[in-house]
């Protein structure tokens, strides 16, 4: 028996599935390699994100220390909105540019396109290295210090006179009541 020969697009067709697999594996190990190739990058701090001194300005330590506090928790409740409106746009990109895929390119070849664009998106991630890890090392330096103010804040709570024990409970008190003379 007579085989016939096999034309290329014919091999990518039928081996489609594998194809895609490892191109999405090469896009995976590029990813990787570039958060490796980070730790080699020298940076340098950017100054114009740099806001931990306005927290300063006070003239007690204590000022300081409470805006610090004040500026985290203000981070932490609306870095909750911020981080649902990064995810929000970033899934709407994804699914402009799928749509954009399906829509130009035939079914058969949809396979392919993903990961190649996959590969390509990459490309910004390696061409600002630098300033993306200089943006992260002077946000993590800045909220490295913006923690330790805040853990420098010693609440002090002082006792008023009306406001004592006997007060609230008149059963309870911390200060010796005469005893009963007979």
């Amino acid at each position: 028996m007579y085989k016939q020969p096999v034309s290329p697009l014919q091999y990518l067709y039928e081996n489609r599935f594998v194809l895609v697999r490892a191109m999405f594996f090469i896009w995976l190990l590029f990813a990787v390699y570039w958060l490796y190739s980070l730790w080699g990058i020298e940076c340098t701090e950017i100054k114009c994100l740099k806001f931990a001194y306005k927290l300063k300005e006070g003239d007690e330590e204590g000022i300081s220390a409470r805006s610090a506090l004040a500026f985290i928790l203000w981070v932490l409740t609306s870095g909750i909105f911020v981080a649902g409106a990064v995810i929000f746009i970033l899934k709407f990109l994804y699914n402009c540019v799928m749509d954009m895929i399906k829509g130009v390119v035939s079914r058969k070849t949809q396979d392919f396109v993903v990961p190649i664009v996959l590969m390509i998106s990459l490309w910004p991630c390696f061409a600002y290295r630098v300033e993306i890890k200089s943006a992260y090392r002077t946000l993590s330096s800045q909220a490295s210090e913006i923690v330790t103010m805040a853990l420098g804040y010693n609440l002090k709570l002082e006792r008023g006179k009306a406001q004592g024990s006997k007060s609230r409970n008149p059963g309870f008190s911390d200060e010796k009541e005469p005893a009963d003379e007979k």
